[in-house]
């Protein structure tokens, strides 16, 4: 009675998940949505008990809007309460944490964050939304849920279970987004499929983003397929089919820093491949294959791209590219004054005035004043904002993947940061505050933007101790799969997996702030379980 109870709850959970991810995407509708995640929260706690972990686990990929769920949170986590409450409560009960490599990291991460927004606070004379609600909160949210992680995943058959779960979840996700590939191109308009730039958005509403949960999830998928197969004839064909249209979207997401990622995941789990040919325990030859391909594929798109691509583009100064920047937003913003980034868009007045009614136009406030040194463009030398640059503007011929508009971007951003964490002593010792960049840097850019690496963005905003802090996270997952990977039990094609996947993550956060992904995180919190269930069973 009490199984069927579940599966029906199952199926009426997903149900509740369809409709808030539908009424949060396509019909645009907020209280469908709320009320979806309500519900979905509701049964969540009715049924509390290890599965919610899975659900989370398989609802990693659905990121809804943030006019449903404030701070841009996951109905993952909405899964997930109930494991953090119940473990919290087991935690103050017994007064144990569960027992884990990452909590001396975790400790140290959590006091340089706390350092960071007080430098914030003197830095700024306040503490920003996006610094409580998307940084701190972000934190120790992932945090929670790593706990509940730790306490609930004891044996290496739940780590199977929840990577089975995950993987599920980012194939069914994928298919469902593949949907809307096909509707945009039937002319049905969704947010899942630009049909301009032809890029994959998927549900993280970031082609880039989507590409790393999607390669996640495929690396996992290999290391199911080389293990001894839990379902044999239709099931394992659905599972090779599940592959091959991850890789399909992953193309589709035109995302280069991905594919990279991508390519470097593969070759390292080719050389693991190696190593196990060495030891006498080859793996099976389609897995192989498939792995060669996941190398070469992109590997060869990526060096036709090279060759043809213009290498000066990416040696544009910041100011340079801080007011073509600009020009290119205040362009939009004039044909569409509706987008949503016209809203945070820092205009001059005559800017204003040509994208804003006559009767509409008010004094606009200045801009948040950013101490920089004189080698960057002041807010006040960026008023008068010239025609675009040659320089920048791409051969229409290029579309999305031959221009180096991306890479240009992000090495103006970074400069530009450096600049501001070595203003002093105290900015090179401390940081320049977390959330600082983002809150200063419209007054540079036009537009609030954050810094596209990971390492640089723990440098400069939270100094040398958050390095150190990440690295030493770094340091401690690799440490864990490659314990795992070298024993003799069963978890050496899972560690293998996991490896490939750490190996593309580290690339992808080297191009992107990638630390807040969950993606990044279940494999962290699966490195940690692996090598706890390891030294438990030895």
């Amino acid at each position: 009675m009490i199984a069927e109870t579940r599966r029906w709850t199952n199926w009426l959970l997903a149900f509740v998940i369809a409709v808030a991810v539908g009424g949060g995407y396509f019909m645009h509708q907020l209280g469908i949505a709320a009320t979806a995640v309500g519900a979905a929260a509701a049964l969540c706690w009715f049924c509390s008990n290890e599965h919610n972990l899975r659900w989370y686990a398989a609802t990693i990929g659905l990121l809804l809007p943030q006019d449903v769920i404030v701070a841009r949170l996951s109905i993952a986590d909405v899964c997930a309460s109930p494991a953090i409450f119940r473990t919290g409560l087991d935690g103050l009960r017994r007064r144990t944490l569960p027992h884990s490599t990452m909590i001396a990291p975790f400790c140290l991460l959590t006091a340089t964050f706390v350092i960071a927004t007080i430098v914030e606070y003197r830095t700024l004379g306040h503490v920003t939304s996006w610094t409580l609600f998307n940084k701190d909160t972000g934190l120790i949210l992932q945090v929670l849920v790593f706990a509940a992680l730790a306490a609930t995943l004891t044996t290496p058959v739940d780590v199977r279970h929840l990577v089975r779960w995950f993987v599920a979840g980012v194939v069914i996700s994928n298919i469902a987004a593949l949907f809307g590939v096909a509707a945009a191109f039937s002319g049905i308009p969704n947010p899942l499929y630009n049909v301009g730039n032809h890029r994959l958005f998927g549900w993280m509403a970031n082609p880039s983003v989507t590409g790393a949960l999607l390669m996640t999830g495929a690396f996992l998928q290999v290391s199911l397929l080389a293990s001894k197969p839990a379902s044999i004839g239709a099931m394992r064909s659905f599972e090779w089919a599940g592959l091959g249209l991850l890789g399909g979207s992953l193309a589709l997401t035109l995302s280069r820093g991905t594919w990279l990622a991508v390519a470097c995941g593969a070759g390292a789990l080719l050389v693991l491949l190696i190593v196990e040919r060495a030891r006498h325990a080859p793996w099976p030859q389609s897995v192989v294959v498939a792995t060669v391909l996941w190398w070469a594929v992109p590997s060869i798109a990526l060096g036709a791209l090279a060759w043809q691509a213009a290498p000066l583009r990416a040696m544009a100064s910041v100011g340079g590219r801080a007011a073509a920047l600009r020009s290119d937003l205040v362009g939009k913003c004039q044909s569409d004054p509706t987008l949503d980034v016209c809203r945070e868009v820092v205009m001059t007045n005559a800017e204003r005035a040509r994208t804003t009614p006559p009767h509409a136009l008010d004094p606009v406030p200045p801009p948040v004043a950013v101490s920089t040194p004189a080698s960057v463009a002041s807010t006040s030398e960026l008023t008068s904002v010239p025609p675009p640059n040659p320089l920048f503007v791409p051969d229409p011929r290029d579309g999305a993947l031959r221009n180096a508009r991306g890479l240009t971007d992000r090495l103006a951003i970074t400069r530009s940061a450096f600049r501001r964490y070595n203003q002093s002593v105290t900015t090179r010792l401390f940081g320049i505050g977390l959330g600082t960049f983002y809150e200063t840097s419209a007054g540079e850019f036009g537009v609030p933007l954050i810094i596209h690496n990971t390492f640089v963005w723990f440098l400069v905003e939270l100094g040398p101790l958050g390095l150190v802090a990440v690295l030493w996270v770094w340091a401690q997952t690799g440490m864990n799969l490659w314990r795992v990977f070298r024993s003799d039990d069963g978890d050496r094609k899972m560690a293998a997996g996991l490896i490939a996947t750490f190996v593309a993550m580290t690339v992808f956060c080297v191009f992107n702030e990638g630390f807040y992904q969950r993606s990044l995180w279940i494999v962290i919190a699966l490195a940690d379980r692996l090598r706890a269930t390891s030294d438990g069973a030895a």
